[in-house]
């Protein structure tokens, strides 16, 4: 039985969200230094497992749960990640939380910086600034335009009954409006909720993250039902679809242009803690030298480390459908690992150590004879030497 991600976290004293600190020079043992990492995606799993809290209020007994695999790459390697890095789990919610709060920062500073340049004559009529002006205003009005910011349902939440369509306000047109009027109806009277989960995307076949509806408030029982439908606006993914592209690392770097650079004081940026102290973590197998070996106070989790690494190779794996079930009748993909830099230098000294054991053993045989010659010499010498003087 596969152990629930939950329940490994909860083991460590230290995966508290609202406890994280900054590191600084005197709480080395709270966080490594994440300052030369940068986040890389890497898949949103679902998983569908037992559970007796959700079975209690009637549901049924197995839910799914939805979960992001990404790493911790070197930020100048990020692109190839394959040594030095950490792999983790984190539940959807979570994960999405430090990632969008991270890029609403830069996009807020993107769209000032905007503004304060495209405000001259000489520059406002650029391709530059027509275009960010135009992504700005866009976000800005994005309500007037028919558009919600996906981010905005991160969380579990219960869909009010202003937030369901009456069919008034709708894009999608007059054609069946009638046809779902019934439908409507129908879904105003039950208690749906919304909230971020798994899904493939059918031109790429790559995972991603989305807003779905749900019948229940755990946001566990996904509810078939168009959710911009019964939204009324289409949802916007600008933001969040910044946390779950594959190719893109973000750096953990914190920047400060009012004081030069030094690499010695780099810090690294609040978001790369929080994803990191609300992850359960593979590290030591991947070559993660700032990780869990690295500082105090993980040793619960570098116990469970095997099991984390061990959950992490089932998403990764295609060891789960998209349905969440376990795959027990397709062929389980696999993936070749690249042998590090470390790892080969290992294993060239230990080949050269092995090479010289074998010598200095096979002089060691070569001499044992010839000594025990010599000493059965000198045994029968003085034993000859005892007998004449007796």
């Amino acid at each position: 039985e596969r152990r629930n991600l939950k329940n490994l976290l909860e083991k460590s004293d230290h995966l508290k969200p609202s406890g994280i600190a900054r590191r600084t020079a005197d709480e080395d043992d709270i966080n490594p230094d994440l300052s030369g990492y940068s986040v890389r995606f890497e898949r949103c799993q679902v998983v569908k497992k037992y559970s007796e809290e959700v079975a209690k209020e009637g549901y049924d007994v197995f839910s799914l749960n939805y979960f992001v695999v990404f790493r911790m790459c070197p930020s100048d390697s990020c692109d190839s990640c394959n040594e030095n890095y950490g792999e983790y789990v984190s539940e959807v919610g979570d994960y999405l939380e430090a990632m969008t709060d991270r890029h609403k920062e830069q996009f807020e500073e993107f769209c000032e910086e905007c503004e304060e340049n495209c405000g001259d004559d000489d520059n406002k009529n650029s391709n530059d600034c027509t275009s960010c002006k135009t992504e700005c205003d866009f976000y800005e009005n994005m309500e007037d335009n028919g558009y919600l910011d996906a981010t905005e349902y991160m969380e579990c939440q219960q869909l009010q009954n202003g937030d369901i369509d009456d069919g008034d306000d709708g894009d999608s047109g007059d054609s069946g409006e009638d046809d779902n009027d019934d439908n409507d109806d129908n879904d105003d009277s039950l208690n749906l909720y919304i909230g971020p989960m798994c899904s493939m995307d059918n031109k790429s076949g790559e995972s991603r993250i989305v807003i779905g509806v749900f019948s229940d408030q755990y946001c566990v029982e996904p509810y078939d039902v168009d959710v911009e439908q019964l939204l009324g606006y289409k949802l916007s993914y600008q933001l969040m679809m910044s946390g779950y592209t594959g190719s893109s690392c973000v750096s953990c770097k914190e920047e400060n242009d009012d004081e030069p650079e030094d690499e010695d004081e780099a810090r690294a940026l609040e978001f790369c803690e929080n994803v990191y102290d609300t992850s359960a973590k593979c590290e030591t197998k991947h070559g993660f030298t700032e990780g869990l070996a690295a500082v105090n106070g993980y040793e619960n989790q570098i116990e469970n480390e095997y099991d984390v690494c061990t959950f992490i190779d089932s998403l990764v794996w295609d060891s789960y459908d998209t349905m969440g079930d376990i795959n027990a009748y397709e062929e389980q993909d696999v993936y070749d690992r690249q042998v590090t830099t470390r790892q080969i230098t290992a294993l060239v000294s230990l080949g050269f150590i092995s090479i010289g054991l074998f010598a200095y053993i096979n002089v060691l045989h070569k001499a044992v004879p010839k000594l025990h010659l010599a000493c059965q010499g000198d045994l029968n010498g003085q034993a000859l030497a005892d007998g004449v003087m007796t």
